[in-house]
């Protein structure tokens, strides 16, 4: 069944083709005026730099989610009725819907963005390891992500509006993930809050790993750190799910 909506949703993204393209030349765009900056501002150590707004720009097409929008548009319709009796977990229903079209973006976006910008800056390709290690952690950020997302999205059985858990989600992703600056770069004590909350792990750490900053030992470490956060957002699901069904309340149809 997972399947069959992850299929569903990477068909329904190859029909919006002229959306696709758009997205793809804003991302473009993104990318070289990013590079030109850290060109600008760092020549010494640009290459680093620009290899890790390539990968986090790709990891954030993978991480991309509507999931509090979604959410509150079905419960001000009364379709979230609907989405409640039906024999999947409405989690997952919509994780791999959405995994569909980002998978689908991923790949059509990523054989432009990534030679391109090898071939611009003369980026060089990480070790096999590396490889490995960053492709199990950038999965399970993946899952994280969407986990966070989807927790602050419970939120709209209460506020009847996705609106603001969205943009304060996004706010702290912006702020603590790494998604538009390394955390390198970022004051001791700032950068220090971020190690204490699971956001950095969704785009920071993966990153970092593919980039080769760390050693086998702490690699392994922040994959256990990554299920470790992921058992967190399921038992903070769990217990808004036992508030939702006390006090649930459906709107509309």
């Amino acid at each position: 069944m997972y399947g069959a909506l992850l299929k569903f949703g990477w068909k329904r993204q190859i029909q919006y083709r002229a959306g696709m393209a758009l997205r793809l030349a804003g991302d473009m765009l993104r990318l070289y005026v990013k590079g030109c900056i850290w060109l600008a501002l760092l020549r010494d150590d640009f290459r680093e730099t620009a290899a890790y707004t390539l990968a986090s720009l790709m990891l954030l097409i993978l991480t991309d989610t509507r999931i509090s929008g979604e959410l509150a548009d079905r419960v001000r319709s009364g379709m979230i009725a609907v989405d409640l009796i039906r024999p999947v977990s409405l989690k997952w229903y919509f994780f791999f819907d959405q995994l569909g079209e980002n998978l689908l973006r991923f790949l059509a976006e990523g054989a432009v963005l990534i030679p391109a910008a090898v071939w611009l800056w003369k980026l060089l390709f990480p070790s096999v390891q590396s490889i490995c290690f960053g492709s199990i952690a950038a999965a399970l950020a993946v899952v994280l992500c969407y986990s966070i997302q989807y927790t602050a999205g419970l939120l709209v059985f209460w506020m009847k509006d996705g609106t603001y858990t969205r943009m304060m989600t996004d706010s702290l992703f912006t702020l603590f993930s790494g998604l538009s600056i390394p955390l390198w770069f970022y004051p001791p004590w700032l950068e220090n809050i971020c190690r204490y909350l699971p956001f950095r792990l969704t785009v920071y750490e993966p990153v970092c790993i593919w980039l080769g900053r760390y050693t086998d030992a702490e690699c392994i470490r922040l994959i256990f750190l990554e299920l470790g956060w992921l058992l967190v957002t399921a038992a903070l699901q769990r217990a808004v799910w036992k508030r939702i069904g006390a006090v649930l309340e459906i709107q509309g149809g």
